[in-house]
């Protein structure tokens, strides 16, 4: 990983280099400690301001989301959200969690084989673990995921 840097990874079962959805050249890291390394690494960003950074044209005006965010603008939101994703505060909503996710593998065994897992399980559960964060009735969901979209 120490030769990321000038475009070779460091051994064999180090990163890949491959083809992102955009159609740019990225690195595929998947070992925590690359992780890690790129994450703190000046010339890896997530802003997609940057200059190289590979962006549909269509999102260029819009607000980005605090993943997408570098140091220090990244930390200083990042504070203002902490307390709510807590130690305390996500083993409160656990239950729910929990509930909701014993539903939508419920509904994906009805489904059969054909059930798709990011339709029919990650993208739900996302949305009703933000309702759950922000005490959102589960029914205001696909509401509160399309005002979410407008947004961007």
């Amino acid at each position: 990983m120490a030769d990321l840097h000038d475009g070779r990874p460091a051994s064999a079962a180090a990163p890949v280099r491959g083809i992102g959805p955009m159609g740019s050249p990225v690195w595929y890291v998947s070992r925590n400690a690359d992780v890690r390394t790129v994450l703190s690494c000046p010339f890896a960003s997530s802003d997609p301001s940057r200059p190289g950074f590979p962006e549909p044209e269509d999102l260029d005006d819009r607000t980005p989301f605090l993943i997408e965010l570098d140091a220090p603008r990244h930390a200083e939101l990042r504070r203002l959200v902490l307390p709510e994703f807590g130690t305390r505060s996500v083993r409160a909503l656990e239950p729910l969690l929990q509930a909701s996710a014993d539903w939508l593998v419920a509904r994906m065994q009805v489904a059969g084989p054909q059930a798709d897992l990011a339709d029919a399980f990650a993208k739900p559960m996302a949305s009703l673990a933000i309702c759950h964060l922000l005490s959102v009735a589960p029914a205001d969901g696909p509401s509160l995921t399309s005002w979410a979209r407008g947004s961007r």
